[in-house]
């Protein structure tokens, strides 16, 4: 494979997006790559999907998280705080072809804040 036909990858992209389904954002996206035997592969975003891993496939949901916030100055024209939090979430799918997959997300959020007077 000597020369990439990126005609042909755009073309295919775009046909994908014909078969894009966004009734939400109205955006339809289309996608194709190139395999490294040379074949085409081509994809489309589908909102709401009922098989796709963000709706109906998920069986539960664990999450804990905890936090903090110092005042690191108060005087006359208000408050400084600065806040950390953590957030870990763990999702479990209902089992499938390959079994169940499950997701682990760790999440550290910093904040500095100012509250007036």
């Amino acid at each position: 494979m000597d020369q990439i036909d990126w005609a042909e990858i755009r073309r295919a992209a775009t046909l994908a997006t014909t078969h894009s389904y966004a009734p939400y954002s109205k955006l339809r996206v289309g996608a194709a790559g190139l395999t490294v035997d040379g074949r085409i592969v081509s994809g489309c975003n589908v909102e709401n999907a009922p098989a796709s891993q963000c709706n109906g496939n998920t069986k539960e949901v664990r999450q804990i998280t905890g936090g903090f916030y110092h005042t690191l100055h108060q005087g006359a024209f208000g408050t400084v705080k600065v806040g950390t939090q953590y957030s870990y979430t763990q999702r479990f799918a209902f089992e499938g072809v390959g079994g169940a997959p499950k997701t682990d997300e760790h999440i550290v959020m910093t904040q500095l804040r100012y509250y007036p007077f």
